[in-house]
Parts: structure tokens; C-alpha cells; sequence
């Protein structure tokens, strides 16, 4: 009973916290850390199991520290996706493949740790638990520059000749939708016209 409760009093405390902050963060090199430092964290109960021993408090602390950086990870990782998804279009789609795998590896979950447990002692389970972050932050460096780039689709942008003077430019600027590196987004719903008024001076123009 300890260790469910300690995991949801964390998840509850830090996701409350994170939501201030994580969206200030680089979102590819936030992730990688938090998967190397999950890593470790899942890792330490092993060493101690295989050296000193596993304790209740060691097995609780490893537990409030896991689910700590994984309130973190979970925001940013939404975040990212439609960066993933690189056309607005397919930011649905996206959302309802990981939320499925999400799903599938709850209801699988349980089932392939019962079967693991058969053939390897039962610490090892984390030691797997571990792999897999560190395969997910190889994964995540793998990537690239695919969780940093800006995603624009539309906003495309022409001189409206026809309403357009020497001295007062106006532009057509097409719906569109932009996404940049953090997950926040700007959305224009319809297409517009910018007049763009200049003031002409001596040695220099500047735009109002």
C-alpha cells in the first residue's frame, strides 16, 4: 500500500508543479535527460537488491523519484507531438496512435512482466525497465532536430498588387497553422490583408 500511494501523492504534487515550468524547457534534450535519469533511478533498487539490500524506504524513494520525472516527461511528451507529426492534419491521428499504444502496453503490460518473471529473478524486471529508457533516449537522440523545428502549414504570404501603393503595401496572408519547439501554436483561421503603412525620410524607411 505504501508505494501505490507514495507513486500517486508524487504524480499529483509534481505534475501540479511541472505545468509552470515545462513549457519553458528545450523539449528533445529535457526528454533524453529525464529517460538517462529514469534509468538510473530504476536501476538503483537492482544494485541494492544484488549488494546491500532493498529496503521498504529505498524502494519508496526509488518509487517517488521515478514518478517525479515521469510527470515531468509525460507533458513534454505530448507537447512534442505535433512536431512528430509535422502537418496539423495528421495531429489527430498522431494523438490517437499513442494514446492506443499507451492503452495496449497497460493491458499487455502486466501479462509479458508475469511471463519474464518465469525464466529471470524478479529484480531483473527493472533492470529490463531500465534498457527501455535508455533505448527511448536513444530514440529521442535519434531524432535530431525533428522536436525543434517550427511545423507552418498555410500562412502563405503575397503583395496584394491591385490594393497595394509605393508608400502603403498590403499583403495577403493565408489561413494557416504554426507550431514551434515548445508545442505552443498560432492559428489563423481565415485569410487576411496587412496594409503595412512606411514612412519615408531622408536616409532611411522604417516600417509602423
Amino acid at each position: 500500500g505504501f508505494v501505490p500511494a507514495a507513486n500517486y501523492a508524487v504524480v499529483l504534487v509534481t505534475g501540479i508543479a511541472a505545468g509552470a515550468f515545462v513549457d519553458r524547457l528545450p523539449v528533445r534534450a529535457t526528454m533524453i535527460a529525464l529517460d538517462l535519469a529514469r534509468a538510473i533511478v530504476i536501476f538503483v533498487p537492482v544494485v541494492l537488491f544484488m549488494t546491500v539490500g532493498l529496503s521498504l524506504f529505498a524502494l519508496v524513494a526509488s518509487v517517488m523519484v521515478l514518478s517525479a520525472l515521469h510527470a515531468v516527461f509525460t507533458p513534454l511528451f505530448y507537447a512534442c507531438l505535433p512536431h512528430l507529426a509535422r502537418t496539423p492534419d495528421r495531429i489527430q491521428a498522431t494523438n490517437g496512435l499513442v494514446d492506443a499504444t499507451v492503452r495496449l502496453s497497460r493491458l499487455g503490460g502486466p501479462f509479458i512482466a508475469g511471463l519474464a518473471a518465469t525464466v529471470v529473478p524478479t529484480v531483473h524486471l527493472l533492470t529490463f525497465d531500465a534498457l527501455t529508457f535508455l533505448i527511448s533516449a536513444m530514440a529521442l537522440w535519434r531524432l535530431g532536430n525533428a522536436l525543434g523545428e517550427v511545423v507552418v502549414s498555410g500562412f502563405g504570404v503575397e503583395l496584394a498588387t491591385a490594393a497595394s501603393t509605393v508608400s502603403n503595401p498590403v499583403l495577403n496572408i493565408t489561413a494557416g497553422l504554426a507550431i514551434n519547439r515548445k508545442g505552443q501554436t498560432l492559428c489563423l483561421d481565415g485569410d487576411v490583408q496587412l496594409a503595412i503603412t512606411r514612412q519615408l525620410q531622408a536616409n532611411s524607411v522604417s516600417c509602423l
